[in-house]
């Protein structure tokens, strides 16, 4: 059987099933015969799963067949933001809350992951937290008196343009890949997510 198809029986021109093996042998009578042999799409599963949870629901899963439209769409609870869409070996699918794609023919888990949200408002006032020089050209620095874990950068649209874990309580980020723009930094703590908003210059 092709992809995406399962072998489901043999028939006779009318419509007898003559067998349900995919490989049989035919005693072949005195006459002309017509043999169908008769295939089923098979079903896959989309599973999808919510990081933290009760930080968010999700609409789309369930069951489809093979190049089926899957269109799934992540909605955060309060105190939450969507972050990102990741496959069962973690790997970053997709960075936008409505995720469309054709099906496989295999089963999908996929993960909507949230992060909290401290709100970019706050986080300007924040001194735990400072960018600098903002707007920035070539590279711009992060200090905190909190230890830094991870950074991570996306664009207006959502997309992850630069990730790299830290362990420090400062770092240096090169903007000389970024286009000219406005960009969200997600600087994450041992104590909480702070959201800032950086300027990028040519």
């Amino acid at each position: 059987a092709n992809d995406g198809y399962s072998f489901l029986s043999w028939t006779d021109e009318n419509n007898n099933i003559i067998s349900d093996d995919a490989n049989f042998t035919y005693t072949m009578p005195a006459s002309d015969k017509t043999l169908t042999a008769n295939f089923v799409m098979i079903e896959y599963n989309v599973i999808v799963f919510v990081d933290p949870a009760g930080s968010g629901s999700v609409t789309g899963s369930g069951v489809y067949n093979m190049n089926d439209l899957v269109s799934l769409v992540a909605t955060e609870s309060d105190g939450f933001e969507f972050l990102n869409w990741t496959d069962d070996n973690n790997v970053v699918l997709h960075n936008s809350a409505t995720y469309s794609f054709y099906m496989p023919a295999s089963d999908l888990t996929l993960t909507a992951n949230f992060i909290p949200h401290t709100g970019i408002d706050k986080d300007v006032l924040s001194d735990k937290i400072k960018l600098f020089p903002n707007p920035a050209q070539n590279e711009f620095n992060i200090t905190s008196v909190l230890m830094i874990n991870r950074v991570l950068i996306t664009d207006v649209n959502g997309r992850v343009v630069y990730e790299k874990n830290i362990g420090d309580k400062e770092t240096r980020v090169s903007t000389t890949n970024f286009k000219p723009g406005l960009y969200f930094v997600r600087i994450y703590t041992n104590e909480e997510v702070f959201i800032k908003t950086i300027g990028v210059q040519p």
